[in-house]
């Protein structure tokens, strides 16, 4: 058993570097493309902001959507199209209008 169990640790960790060696290159990806378009983002501090920024928003959409329109709509969905599908047609047909 003990052997077992290391072999599941091993795969475990193995798991686990894989994940994040992963995500790693998809971070890196996404900072020469943001370069590329004119963001000079090269530090993954400043893309982990980035990320936690979507998170806030979402965090935020969630609330609002509950109460002003609906959720459904998944995390993965552009940001732009949620606020027009998911609140803003529902604000206008509320009355909300400019």
């Amino acid at each position: 058993m003990i052997v077992a169990n290391s072999r599941e640790t091993k795969e475990s960790t193995y798991d686990t570097a894989y994940e994040d060696g992963r995500r790693t290159a998809w971070r890196r990806v996404l900072a020469e493309c943001l370069g590329e378009l004119g963001y000079l983002l090269k530090e993954e501090r400043q893309i982990a902001q980035l990320v936690k920024e979507r998170e806030e928003t979402i965090a935020i959409l969630r609330y609002l959507c509950r109460d002003f329109g609906d959720n459904e709509w998944n995390e993965e969905l552009n940001l732009a199209d949620i606020i027009e599908k998911h609140l803003g047609d529902h604000l206008y047909d509320r009355g909300f209008k400019e």
